[in-house]
């Protein structure tokens, strides 16, 4: 539908001149002329300057403005390979009498009346991520889905995750097993099929490369239960639906038709364009603005483009405006992926269905073995009408065959209930059923639909970009009624019926891994020790981390840290290290051993008699970075040696340290400290003067290789005015 926004007319003036048949409008920069029929452009196929496109803007009667950016940049091949949305495809050969495609059933909503606000903005209520840039590569579809899975968690737990949108890309089945290229193109009910069977991973698992890789199973942290479908190909019309939508579910996917010329050089104000032409790209709607009649869209071509938008990345788009509001959905529900997931549906509803001539009820019903005991909690299904009514049962037995199929020995009391949108629905049992390893079971379910007679979905598409025919297999047990009490089986050539089961998965507990301590051994003075180590969760995440030491008790509760060496406790430690999942459950310990030595120290060890006080010069030479604090004189048996001053210097700066000794009244004869802790570093030379007291022991040697380096003598003048070259002090430096 084409906007009717009348623009004012300020100023025109027209110059004619007749050249050729040609006739030239001249409109002054900024102010609107009289908006003509014709779009501004409708396929890049003709390149223009950004001046020249902010002159045609103005012709249209359009306010916004259009700057140069990297999509402005692409060639018209290039850009035209952004536009990735793909709509479903409608069948170019008959279908069978009973069976039908979504195109064909009225689209029709009754809507609340209800006070809406005139302006809402999800941005700034924390609940949209950061804009993205899908780069060149067809992958809106894949952005403007996760966009919405990303709010949809937002709202819910307000937190802002980052899903991943190489890992949808390449591990849904269209990709996985029929090759499809996610960067040309696809839709919501592709992300939707992979996001309910699977859901969605953390983007530092798998980030976007803009181009196909190999999907990398990465843990699954969301799995999405409900979706809602909002609008169909009419969607720039329902404004009063959207805002209920955003309302009710928050920020929602929808489609634009974005080839205009003007669009892709958007920089602010509110994009126009009456053309209506079928949507082609995939945003996220994020609130809205009555007083600029407006739409916030959140796009994914990064913040250079809309750099001067209501946010960088984002724009505001008419009402009305390129049909943005066409295929609007939105995640209405998603829970931790604790559930086994039954389902015969590979490809899951690409918008046929099934029905009985004449009759708005219909039955439909699938048959599943499970590999294990468990507990089956919710039956899930594709709602293909508004307004339906639905009835579940769940069976024990099936009788018959090959034509016609009954089932009986019914599990629990059949569950009614009524859905107002179309969409995929998780309806929780009100009894859940305990089901047995190998022990078939029966989900049928009772589809009444109200504006068309064909109620059942069927997993079947006819789109020749997307290999279904070599991607689905039907199962054999699929199989649809018209009166609840005889079955036939449905499905050939891949169809199936797109009922799905829901079990119960008992949690399993994760896995904690060390990735690193180091340095092992370590120094207590000298090192800081690194502690890295992670953990892994099957079926959800890790919400907590512990670190421990057997000698020093709790480390850290972080997943990585460094701590001084000088905190552990000299000795060997056996460190473990274990992680906790969001269902509460701890993981057995990782562990590993980590040694802690003592400071290195410069000790030359015990010296000797003779012995006498005086003064030593000469010069230490450390093997190794070694931080002092004080040093200790060794002195001979029961006598009082000691230091009475120290002096450590480098001779080639001004670089210099001095204690003095403090008496024999501190009791500490032997230490001499100095006012604050240095290194001495290994392999350079230092010089000291060192003036000794009482009968400290001599080490007599000119040099000696000592522990933790070298020590020399220059020169000992001892206490009665004789020389010595070969009287080395026994000290030690720690």
């Amino acid at each position: 539908m084409k906007s009717e926004n009348k623009k004012a007319i300020a100023i025109v003036i027209v110059l004619a001149v007749i050249i050729a048949v040609s006739v030239f409008t001249a409109v002054i920069p900024g102010i609107a002329s009289e908006p003509s029929n014709t779009p501004v452009t409708t396929e890049p196929t003709e390149e223009i300057g950004i001046e020249e496109l902010q002159q045609r803007v103005y012709e249209q009667g359009y306010n916004y403005a259009v700057a140069e950016n990297w999509i402005t940049r692409l060639s018209p091949e290039d850009r035209k390979a952004l536009w990735g949305y793909k709509h479903l495809t409608a069948p170019t050969e008959p279908l069978p009498e009973n069976v039908r495609f979504v195109s064909d059933a009225p689209k029709v909503k009754t809507e609340k009346i209800v006070s809406l606000p005139s302006s809402y903005d999800a941005m700034a209520l924390g609940y949209v991520t950061p804009v993205k840039d899908q780069a060149a590569c067809g992958s809106c579809w894949l952005h403007g889905a996760i966009a919405d899975f990303e709010s949809a968690v937002a709202i819910g737990e307000s937190n802002l995750l980052d899903f991943s949108e190489q890992e949808v890309g390449d591990c849904n089945i269209w990709a996985s097993v029929g090759g499809h290229n996610y960067c040309e193109g696809g839709n919501a009910f592709m992300t939707t099929n992979y996001f309910t069977k699977y859901g969605a991973a953390d983007e530092a698992c798998h980030p976007y490369a803009a181009t196909p890789e190999t999907c990398q199973n990465c843990p699954i942290l969301k799995n999405v239960d409900n979706w809602r479908i909002i609008t169909g190909d009419d969607g720039e019309s329902q404004i009063t639906t959207i805002k209920n939508a955003i309302l009710t579910y928050g920020p929602v996917y929808s489609t634009i038709y974005a080839s205009d010329s003007g669009f892709s050089a958007y920089s602010s104000g509110v994009y126009e364009y009456e053309g209506a032409e079928e949507t082609n790209h995939a945003i996220e709607i994020i609130g809205w603005n009555d007083s600029l009649g407006a739409w916030m869209i959140k796009n994914s071509w990064g913040t250079d483009w809309g750099a001067s938008g209501p946010y960088p990345g984002c724009a505001w788009v008419a009402y009305g405006a390129a049909n943005l509001g066409d295929s609007t959905s939105a995640i209405s529900g998603y829970k931790i992926p604790s559930d086994e997931i039954f389902y015969h549906d590979e490809c899951g509803w690409m918008g046929h269905y099934l029905g009985c001539i004449g009759k708005t009820t219909a039955y439909g019903a699938v048959r599943f073995t499970p590999s294990h005991d468990t507990t089956l909690t919710a039956v899930d299904f594709w709602a293909v009408d508004i307004n339906m009514e639905y009835e579940i049962s769940i069976f024990d037995t099936i009788k018959g065959g090959p034509t016609y199929y009954t089932f009986s020995d019914q599990l629990v009391t059949a569950q009614t209930g009524s859905i107002d949108e179309m969409g995929y629905y998780s309806i929780p049992l009100n009894t859940p059923i305990l089901i047995t390893s190998d022990d078939d079971f029966i989900v049928q379910v009772k589809f009444t639909t109200s504006t068309h007679n064909y109620p059942i979905p069927i997993d079947y598409c006819v789109d020749p970009d997307l290999n279904w025919a070599g991607i689905a297999t039907s199962s054999g047990e699929s199989y649809a009624s018209c009166d609840g009490s005889q079955f036939e089986k449905y499905g050939e050539d891949g169809k199936d019926i797109g009922i799905r089961a829901r079990a119960e998965v008992p949690n399993q507990p994760p896995t904690a891994i060390i990735d690193s301590i180091a340095p092992d051994p370590a120094e207590q003075v000298r090192d800081n020790v690194s502690f890295s180590g992670h953990g892994t969760d099957t079926d959800g995440f890790i919400v907590a981390y512990n670190w421990s030491s057997s000698v020093d008790g709790l480390l850290s509760t972080a997943p990585s840290f460094t701590k001084p060496a000088s905190e552990l406790s000299i000795g060997t430690h056996t460190i473990t290290f274990k992680v906790q999942d969001d269902d509460g459950a701890w993981s057995t310990e990782d562990t590993k051993s980590l040694t802690i030595n003592s400071p290195s120290a410069f000790d030359t060890c015990a010296g000797g008699y003779p012995s006498i006080s005086g003064i030593h010069n000469g010069t230490i030479t450390p093997s190794q970075d070694i931080i002092v604090q004080k040093m200790y004189t060794y002195p001979c048996a029961g006598t009082g040696g000691h230091t009475e001053y120290v002096k450590i210097w480098d001779e080639n700066t001004s670089w210099n340290v001095t204690a003095t000794w403090n008496g024999y009244a501190d009791g500490d004869w032997q230490n001499i400290t100095f006012d604050s802790q240095f290194t001495l570093e290994g392999g350079k030379t230092y010089n000291y003067t060192i003036r000794t007291g009482s009968y400290p022991q001599i080490i007599h040697e000119p040099s000696k290789e000592v522990t933790g380096g070298t020590i020399t003598c220059d020169k000992f003048v001892d206490a009665n005015g004789k020389t010595y070259n070969n009287w080395i002090p026994a000290i030690r430096l720690e």
